[in-house]
């Protein structure tokens, strides 16, 4: 009997220990040992961008186009931060080098037999982070900063600034320093498995879907079998940290009824849809829930109007490492 109390004792604690806990530090404020990162370079107005234009023709058979390919923003210099025992810092930059203060960091400790407990911290002025994890193996859960955009404050989560995110045992202790991207690749294991999920990529997301004439039983206003589409997304007026204005052009052969655009460096674009012959298409908004903010707008319009991306979440936790997590914008084409 006294063995099983013992026992059950053990278990309760463990249990205890899995609400979440808050780091020692909070972010470094108080904290002398994080080395001046400086203030990063000076972003380009928008309107002094560079301009070009990318063509992306995709096939009937295909369901998505990544339109930046393998292009990912240069990741900014960091200060060499040395390891201390038992404890997770680094810092949080933009791609101009910037110090991103209030980014979000989480960690989850597991320990013998599954149970697991969390610490949670946020960034100081100056990007900087330090926690302390529960004793176990850590792996870092949560990496998210919230920005304004469409006027409202939305999450994205932020890419590990090696290319990993580093699992390791708590005594002992690791340096992880992260970056906001407008667009890259997320987690090659994830990409490998599902290149076509909008979520896997940092840039935004159009899904477009259609129906194809076939016979009189046909949804009325179909497109033409064996038309080919053309998208046009030109920047309007705002990308997240941009060092270029690029204008995409996507030519889409019908077959499949939908496909998506992955990748598009975070900003609000202007979007016109029409067959290759030059004839105008309808766009309509198809979201799942639709919003006030996000998605095409107007929701219903013949060859143009514009779209901001679609976030999947506000707050800071809900932000990931490696992954963006864009949801996409939903249009339909029809024929007007």
């Amino acid at each position: 009997m006294k063995k099983l109390f013992s026992i059950l004792l053990l278990a309760t604690t463990f249990l205890h220990a899995c609400s979440k806990q808050a780091g020692p530090d909070n972010g470094g404020n108080n904290n002398t040992d994080d080395p001046d990162q400086g203030t990063g370079q000076t972003p380009i107005p928008y309107n002094a961008l560079p301009e070009n234009s990318i063509t992306l023709p995709v096939a009937a058979t295909e369901d998505y186009v990544n339109v930046m390919g393998t292009a990912r923003p240069d990741i900014p210099e960091f200060a060499t931060v040395s390891k201390k025992p038992s404890i997770l810092r680094g810092y949080v930059k933009n791609r101009w080098g910037q110090p991103l203060e209030g980014a979000y960091i989480g960690v989850r400790s597991t320990a013998v037999g599954g149970y697991y407990s969390e610490a949670s911290t946020t960034t100081n002025s100056k990007g900087y982070y330090e926690i302390k994890p529960p004793f176990g193996a850590v792996s870092i859960y949560a990496a998210g900063y919230v920005f304004e955009y469409g006027g409202l404050p939305v999450v994205q989560g932020l890419y590990p600034a090696d290319g990993v995110v580093n699992n390791y045992t708590s005594e002992d202790g690791s340096v992880e320093n992260f970056v906001l991207l407008p667009f890259g690749k997320g987690d090659p294991a994830a990409l490998a498995e599902k290149p076509w999920y909008n979520k896997n990529y940092f840039g935004g997301a159009i899904r477009i879907s259609y129906d194809v004439y076939e016979d009189i039983w046909s949804p009325e206003k179909s497109l033409p079998n064996n038309a080919e589409i053309e998208i046009t997304l030109v920047p309007d007026g705002y990308l997240l940290d941009a060092k270029e204005r690029t204008t995409f052009v996507i030519r889409k052969k019908v077959g499949n009824l939908n496909f998506n655009i992955n990748n598009i460096p975070v900003g609000k674009y202007k979007i016109t849809a029409k067959l290759i012959n030059g004839q105008a298409l309808r766009l309509k908004a198809s979201d799942f829930y639709p919003s006030e903010t996000y998605g095409l707008k107007p929701a219903n319009v013949l060859q143009t109007g514009t779209v901001l991306f679609m976030p999947y979440a506000s707050v800071a936790h809900s932000g990931k490492p490696y992954l963006g997590g864009w949801q996409d914008a939903s249009i339909k084409l029809e024929m007007p």
